[in-house]
């Protein structure tokens, strides 16, 4: 198929907006499906796994393919909660438009924000869909508005609504000027009368529409200023290159549930979208070059396909979600992966269909496709020709900012907890998993506690591997603010036979922050033959991990052995290594000790309304305020602050903010926990301890 016949579609919203209604709308005006699934009653095509009918939301990312007018729809159904943005950052990658659906009732919402400014960092066209229009708190003058406001002035309605709520029968097409309408549950639209009170709107909306369209081609605004009427073939294209070009933001209305306006919407789709070919193609690295390059939709062209989501099956299997970029795939190909220096010798090849799978031949550019996993590939790789081996510059994810400690309840199950835990990163590449041989943890990183508690089912349930979580522990570490010019210690042993025996004297100062350790030996004279040195220095070495005063890492310090005595006969290397370390320890304690505390770089943003409210909150956490910086409806504010005051900050945060801000954050330095914490702080460690 031309790529210009494929339209590669995000369905995105907050959570209730409808995402996977309008999908299942689709599917089944499309005749993909024979019934119209139901999130509610667990019917749905789209969100058909065990968990997503259990809690009758979008978990994973689903793909379906539909054909409309000989064009090809592959459209993507990506969840509405923000824990899950991974799952809506690799849709968007796989898209050439966004759909942003808003709820006709609830207006512009948090998420609806947020995506929206995700979709514009991605340079991804926009479109609106307002759904919900049958319900009877339907507003769709208060939604405009509100997007005008809080979104973009550059929102275009292509459509005027016939009724509200109850009353809700269809829509007048703003360029042809007629009335499509629906009976409900009528998926065939029927044309009818425009409404007198719609009429006498049209030639004023009309005439806005045309302005737009004109000012995204030179040729149509010269015939626009001559005075010339443009033609609706005219207007189409003119609207396309906005629309592609992220100028002009259409909007239009549906009633998912009662199928109103949907198959209007899906013509909208081949008259207004952009088509593979009328947006830029997607960066990526030549892999012999390191050049950044544009691939072009071109069917004759070389293979490129990116992988953009591994989606779990029935019995802990999984299949590949990808999309063809140049050239084409074709079962019994093979082809190359460069990042993984391997190759991949493909099998049969699907399009996704609802819940059912159609065998296809092959898919060519600007399409997209399923394939039983790939033997070595994952989500994110590319896959292309061996005389073309490039690698897509892929989904950028957010880091993760909940964090929550994992051990398994059954003993020996490290093992199979860490290969579960592997096989759900490919899955979910935007959860990162660590093994922290300090705090002897093994640490989950995601985006929420929801995301979390799926992990934790498909832990249970996949894997068969039961957890307990609990809190990561924070990597504090020790140092000392004084200095012992003289830390003795003489290690003397004798049972009867050869004895131990190992006399030293050491100096301990503390070094500028970020030093790390040092050793010096200012042993003169023979006191201690310089073949033990290395011992003391051992034995020294070995507590440093583990610290003196609370059992962290001890760091920025400086140890000088400058005198100590030795026996002919029982002196040895473990004798001197144990005589040091005792030393250390003795000295240490006598040293100031204090501890330091991770201190991390926040950045919140924020509705400007927020901005108090959440300043106040972090000076409350002992944080201290950096910056704010205003960017138009948005404020940026930065703050350090203390990494053990910011364990639960995503639900704090949301709960404040009415979940309408997001923050990131990173390590930034160590400093000394405040002397009036220190003492609390002690008899908890070492209660943790114990």
């Amino acid at each position: 198929m031309d790529a210009s016949k494929f339209r590669n579609i995000a369905l995105v919203g907050h959570s209730g907006s409808g995402k996977t209604s309008v999908g299942e709308a689709i599917l089944y005006c499309a005749g993909v499906t024979t019934r119209l699934g139901k999130v509610a009653e667990g019917t749905s095509h789209l969100d058909a796994s065990a968990e997503e009918i259990k809690r009758k939301t979008t978990i994973n990312m689903a793909l379906s393919t539909v054909d409309w007018r000989g064009y090809k729809y592959n459209i993507l159904d990506a969840p509405g909660y923000a824990d899950f943005v991974g799952e809506v950052l690799y849709a968007m990658t796989a898209a050439d438009a966004v759909v942003l659906m808003v709820n006709a009732q609830a207006g512009v919402e948090p998420e609806t924000e947020k995506l929206f400014e995700m979709a514009q960092e991605r340079k991804k066209p926009v479109v609106f869909l307002v759904n919900h229009m049958d319900k009877d708190q339907a507003n769709p003058e208060k939604v405009l508005s509100e997007i005008r406001d809080r979104l973009t002035d550059r929102v275009m309605a292509l459509q005027i609504p016939v009724g509200v709520g109850p009353n809700f029968k269809g829509v007048v097409d703003v360029i042809t000027g007629k009335a499509y309408l629906n009976l409900k549950d009528d998926k065939i639209t029927q044309d009818g009368d425009v409404p007198a009170d719609i009429q006498s709107m049209l030639d004023e909306i009309r005439s806005g529409l045309t302005d737009m369209a004109a000012e995204s081609d030179d040729a149509l605004l010269e015939k626009f200023l001559e005075g010339n009427e443009l033609t609706n073939e005219e207007l189409y294209s003119g609207l396309r290159k906005g629309i592609a070009s992220g100028t002009i933001f259409p909007l239009f209305y549906t009633s998912a549930e009662t199928l109103i306006g949907v198959s209007t919407f899906m013509d909208a789709m081949f008259n207004y979208f952009p088509s593979p070919i009328d947006v830029p193609g997607p960066l990526a690295i030549m892999n012999d070059s390191g050049e950044e390059i544009s691939v072009e939709a071109k069917t004759d062209g070389s293979t490129s396909t990116f992988i953009f989501k591994t989606l779990p099956q029935d019995k802990a299997q999984e299949i590949s979600l990808f999309r063809v970029y140049s050239g084409k795939l074709a079962a019994g190909m093979e082809v190359v992966n460069p990042g993984r220096r391997s190759t991949e010798r493909l099998g049969q090849l699907y399009e996704l269909r609802g819940k059912d799978r159609v065998d296809v031949d092959e898919v060519t550019a600007g399409g997209m496709g399923a394939i039983s996993k790939f033997k070595n590939s994952k989500t994110g790789d590319t896959l292309c020709s061996k005389d073309n081996q490039i690698i897509f510059n892929g989904a950028k994810l957010p880091e993760p900012v909940f964090a929550v400690a994992l051990a398994p309840k059954s003993k020996g199950d490290e093992d199979k907890l860490g290969n579960a835990l592997s096989r759900l990163q490919e899955i979910d590449p935007s959860m990162q998993v660590e093994v922290n041989a300090e705090l002897h943890q093994t640490i989950l990183r995601a985006m929420g506690d929801q995301q979390v508690d799926v992990i934790l089912t498909r832990l249970r349930e996949r894997f068969n591997v039961d957890v307990e979580t609990g809190k990561v522990r924070i990597p504090y570490r020790e140092t000392i603010r004084g200095k012992v010019e003289d830390s003795y210690y003489r290690h003397k042993k004798q049972t009867g036979g050869r004895g131990q025996f190992g006399d030293v004297h050491l100096k301990i100062e503390p070094l500028p922050s970020g030093s790390g350790f040092e050793f010096e030996n200012k042993v003169v004279g023979g006191n201690i033959p310089s073949k033990f040195i290395p011992a003391i220095e051992k034995g020294v070495r070995e507590v440093l991990p583990e610290g003196a005063l609370a059992g962290y890492p001890v760091v920025d310090i400086r140890v000088t052995v400058f005198d100590g005595s030795y026996h002919d006969v029982d002196s040895s290397e473990m004798a001197f290594k144990i005589a040091s370390s005792q030393a250390f320890k003795k000295g240490f304690m006598e040293a100031k000790p204090i501890l330091l505390e991770p201190i991390v770089q926040v950045e919140v943003v924020a509705p400007k309304d927020y901005m108090g409210d959440i300043m106040g909150d972090l000076s409350g956490k002992r944080g201290r305020i950096s910056g704010n910086e205003v960017q138009g409806r948005k404020v940026v504010i930065s703050a350090q602050v203390p990494l053990s005051e910011m364990s639960n900050y995503s639900t704090q945060l949301r709960s404040m903010t009415q979940a309408r801000a997001w923050f990131k954050l990173q390590l930034s330095h160590y400093e000394e926990v405040p002397r009036e914490l220190v003492e609390r702080l002690l008899d908890q460690l070492r209660a943790e301890q114990e």
